[in-house]
């Protein structure tokens, strides 16, 4: 029961996910009572201490179902905050931002940046269009395409498909015998998920990968943390397993550039490459989830959800602008940690080594131990479900 002085609860999505937990949590902490929802029994963040609430809603993919149900929640419920924690909730409500826009305070951009970042597609054809950094790229409209693609870009490669999902979208070819077979493979699983846009092709950067969370407010600049990836399951280049925080003048500057040619409302993840060859930064992607990232920004002094829910109350940008402590690690070991210690056991002496280094951090946290039983649940699973 909330007490008359405290603040109305916040309503975090995507119960089910590692942000929707970090959210959970770094609200929790500041005495802000949250509600989850989730569509999955098994959401760890319905396991927290700090979650006053467990929703069962809908799933963000099924559209219109999932809209009535956040709204007639949120009239039953009034609630001080929407904290949207995934691309699916982000791409709901924004497009449906009218019947939201009074009933509760959240944090969108336009709509038409929203559908641009969260495809694929949409923002590599704005970074070609604006000069913004990016791979040597080839669409690939057809097959006829392919013979192009082959000739034209240095391998390895990188297929990629639109729409979100990450390394499930993406897949490195290191020899052009393997193009056509991938080809048919991607563009029947985006038809799948709803996706007519051509897949195209980058030549594959080989070098280092930054995650740079940003908050801004109408396209002012409140909060930034710098990530610098280590080991990630899929070990090529997947979820991330362990990363710190550092101070990167040529990611930054990068960052600013992407920036000044958008105008974001809200948190967004900006993952781009550093190439070893060029020292050059590209984008690998933008997305209003954070995900593995929010954190390990948390840990290092960034407290998005925090900074999120008290400019939504009405807090000045200028009492709420912070960057994260470089040199802040964390290792990420439920599940996509031990799923890489069952595919490369050779990497546990690189885990090991990273809880001997200081300012350590882990997903593992004692003090709210019902995630982490969830957690461990869902990596016996997933290591049950391996072929």
């Amino acid at each position: 029961m909330t007490s008359p002085l405290a603040p109305l609860p916040a309503l975090v999505t995507w119960g089910e996910s590692r942000v929707g937990l970090c959210a959970t949590r770094a609200l929790g902490r500041s005495n802000i009572p949250t509600s989850v929802i989730s569509d999955r029994p098994w959401a760890p963040a319905w396991r927290s201490r700090y979650c006053r609430n467990a929703v069962h809603g809908p799933d963000a993919d099924n559209g219109d179902e999932y809209v009535q149900f956040l709204e007639g929640y949120l009239r039953a419920n009034p609630a001080s905050a929407l904290i949207l924690c995934d691309d699916r909730s982000a791409l709901q409500v924004g497009r449906n931002r009218e019947r939201f826009i009074g009933l509760v305070p959240f944090m969108l951009p336009s709509q038409e940046l929203l559908e641009c970042v969260t495809d694929k597609y949409l923002m590599l054809r704005f970074s070609l269009d604006n000069d913004l950094p990016t791979p040597k790229t080839i669409f690939i409209a057809d097959e006829k395409d392919l013979t192009a693609t082959i000739d034209q870009l240095r391998w390895p490669i990188a297929l990629k498909g639109s729409g979100g999902y990450a390394s499930n979208r993406i897949l490195k070819l290191n020899k052009p015998e393997e193009l056509s077979a991938a080809y048919e493979f991607l563009k029947a699983a985006q038809a799948e998920d709803g996706y007519a846009s051509p897949l195209h092709a980058q030549e594959w950067v080989e070098g280092t990968t930054y995650s740079v969370i940003v908050l801004c407010q109408h396209g002012k600049l409140v909060a930034r943390c710098v990530i610098q990836k280590g080991l990630t399951f899929p070990s090529w280049g997947g979820v991330c397993v362990t990363a710190k925080t550092v101070l990167s003048p040529v990611i930054e500057r990068a960052v600013d550039k992407i920036l000044a040619h958008i105008c974001w409302h809200g948190i967004l993840e900006i993952e781009l490459i550093l190439d070893h060859r060029s020292g050059e930064a590209s984008i690998i992607e933008l997305s209003p989830d954070p995900n593995w990232a929010l954190d390990l920004a948390i840990a290092a002094g960034v407290n998005f959800p925090l900074i999120l829910w008290k400019l939504l109350q009405g807090a000045s940008p200028d009492e709420c602008q912070t960057s994260g402590i470089p040199g802040k690690r964390f290792v990420w070991l439920l599940p996509e940690g031990i799923q890489l210690l069952v595919e490369k056991p050779g990497n546990f002496f690189k885990l090991a080594k990273s809880f001997l280094s200081g300012k350590l951090s882990t997903d593992i946290d004692l003090n709210d131990s019902g995630p982490v039983l969830a957690w461990l649940r869902r990596t016996a699973r997933l290591l049950k479900s391996k072929p």
